[in-house]
């Protein structure tokens, strides 16, 4: 405690318990400043409250993309209509192993059915490709000049087996596939407006009247809502490695790695990895990580099967066809050829079809 000084020891003078009384000019005074503060406060209090309700109304509102979901054909995407895709990949097991890739899309408009078909072909050095649009009065697949029939027929259970055969004409040279047993074992997309299934198989492509033995791989996806699919009419910077690949012991490994920089509600980065074995076992894994050289499209990748798979694709790819030059971006489909190591440090050589998208 400080002491007090002798000044505070001294007795305190009288003062009056009422305070002077103030002039009347000073009263204006007073009441003048009284005045402006209730109007300050009325007006800093209308502002406040508007932004604290501002505040606490406001969110951060998703951005929206400038990537495209419909295409800029005269065909349309439209919520609630069904969008039907058919694909049929062929690779003869033979060299020099011809390729038939048919692909059938069908989308539904407000009066009828847009189809568009793609044939590309690869007769052991070189590739063929051409297309067809039409409109169609149902959403089976209809015939036209390059497709002159496409068969699906369902096993009698109607429990997932079904087959498919199909004759196509591509510049005058005829071809026939048939898939033999699908069993649609391979799920990659199961969502109310998106449902795609991959089924693998051992067929036969006839070409010019000659039956050669083949893989099969089977691609069918069903929407009932077609804007839940995405279509890309423009660079956006997506990098897509697809694989599929048989090895001469009779295992199947499928890869889709897509990395999305501007991604959509519809569509991410993603990756998935099938391993299917002789014995026609599944084994899905979500990590599968890619090696690739820096050309395009690139020539030489590894391809590295997670746990419980433990299998690694070396491969080189050959034959690459263009699908699309007069577009700004790279979409390139390529003959594989390769090995895959066991975790056992086995070698098993194999072949399959690396599908390259750079947009």
């Amino acid at each position: 405690m400080i002491a007090p000084s002798p000044a505070n020891l001294s007795s305190p003078k009288p003062q009056s318990f009422f305070p002077p009384q103030p002039s009347k000019h000073t009263e204006i005074i007073i009441l003048l400043l009284i005045f402006l503060g209730f109007i300050s406060s009325f007006v800093s209090g209308y502002f406040i409250k508007d932004w604290f309700i501002a505040e606490s109304n406001s969110t951060t509102q998703p951005q929206p993309s400038s990537v495209p979901t419909t295409n800029t054909d005269k065909d349309s995407y439209l919520p609630g209509k069904a969008h039907q895709v058919d694909t049929v990949y062929i690779l003869v097991k033979a060299s020099p192993q011809p390729i038939l890739i048919a692909t059938v899309s069908r989308q539904e408009q407000n009066q009828n059915f847009a189809q568009t078909t793609r044939i590309s072909y690869f007769d052991g050095s070189t590739w063929t490709r051409d297309t067809k649009s039409q409109t169609t009065a149902s959403i089976d697949i209809a015939t036209n000049d390059l497709i002159q029939n496409w068969q699906i027929d369902t096993d009698p259970t109607r429990v997932m087996k079904q087959s498919a055969t199909g004759n196509i004409k591509i510049h005058d040279l005829d071809l026939a596939f048939d898939t033999q047993e699908l069993r649609n074992e391979i799920p990659v997309r199961s969502l109310p407006g998106y449902t795609r299934f991959y089924s693998v198989g051992s067929g036969t492509l006839t070409i010019a009247g000659q039956n050669f033995p083949a893989y099969v791989l089977y691609s069918r996806l069903y929407s009932s809502d077609s804007s839940q699919i995405q279509f890309y009419n423009q660079p956006f910077g997506l990098t897509t490695n697809w694989l599929a690949f048989w090895d001469q012991d009779g295992n199947f490994y499928h890869v889709d790695t897509t990395q999305v920089d501007q991604s959509t509600d519809i569509y991410q980065t993603h990756q998935i990895g099938i391993f299917e074995s002789n014995q026609r076992s599944v084994t899905t894994i979500f990590s599968v990580p890619i090696t690739a050289d820096t050309q395009t499209p690139p020539l030489n990748y590894t391809f590295k099967f997670t746990s419980p798979v433990n299998r690694t694709i070396t491969l080189t790819t050959k034959d690459s066809q263009d699908k699309y030059p007069q577009n700004p971006f790279s979409w390139f489909m390529s003959r594989a050829q390769g090995q895959v190591t066991t975790a056992g440090g086995q070698n098993i050589p194999g072949v399959g079809l690396l599908e390259y998208i750079h947009n």
